[in-house]
């Protein structure tokens, strides 16, 4: 190669990522959020029980990670649903190429009502996706029960919902046992308010400080 390759030289360099499409039968899919340089490590040698990587683009490109380093690093498509006027030709490659896609709404810093949660839903179904991922801030067990309720009223959706802030780790504690089909937990640092590491481990009498209800 190169002594200074560019992006050219250096996707010549890279076998394309597997077509075979992911299984959804054993659910949930443990996904780990990579967001830093030293993170991308983890995609050669990921820690045990991790099924997915989700390789936070932005993250890495606004702390200064040159992008020839995460050139092929994504073997999965997760788009916010605000881009999705803009990415047609994006969503057709993907579909010829019979790759997942995972279609995201994150929000972080406001809590989703169900008359949110129900318009989301209506946008989420004008496109077809492997799996609906939700992403809403949770500070009280009713925010919780917010998100959980589109897994028990839509069961035939692939819905993974989950929380950021206080009780981001209580959600994902209790929403896969509700059938949300994904887990997301970092592989280095949070990427999301509250989002806990890959190697958090719990007792019974710790899991308070993450399931009691928070003041607004």
């Amino acid at each position: 190669m190169k002594k200074n390759p560019t992006i050219g030289d250096i996707k010549t360099q890279i076998s394309p990522p597997s077509r075979r499409a992911v299984s959804w039968k054993t659910t949930p899919l443990t996904v780990g959020t990579i967001s830093t340089e030293q993170g991308l490590t983890h995609l050669e040698n990921p820690p045990a029980g991790i099924d997915l990587a989700e390789i936070r683009l932005d993250l890495l490109l606004s702390k200064g990670v040159e992008p020839e380093k995460i050139l092929g690093a994504m073997a999965k498509k997760d788009i916010p649903l605000t881009n999705l006027p803009r990415l047609g030709r994006v969503l057709r490659a993907i579909r010829r190429s019979k790759r997942d896609l995972i279609l995201s709404s994150h929000s972080l810093k406001r809590k989703l009502t169900p008359l949110r949660l129900r318009r989301l839903l209506v946008e989420f179904r004008k496109t077809r996706a492997a799996v609906y991922k939700i992403v809403g801030l949770a500070r009280r067990p009713r925010d919780l029960r917010a998100l959980a309720e589109p897994l028990l009223t839509l069961p035939h959706m692939r819905l993974a919902i989950q929380a950021s802030g206080p009780l981001a780790t209580a959600s994902r504690l209790s929403l896969p046992a509700l059938g949300s089909r994904l887990l997301y937990v970092h592989l280095d640092e949070p990427a999301a308010p509250g989002q806990p590491g890959h190697d958090t481990s719990f007792t019974l009498a710790g899991l308070r400080s993450f399931l009691s209800a928070k003041k607004a």
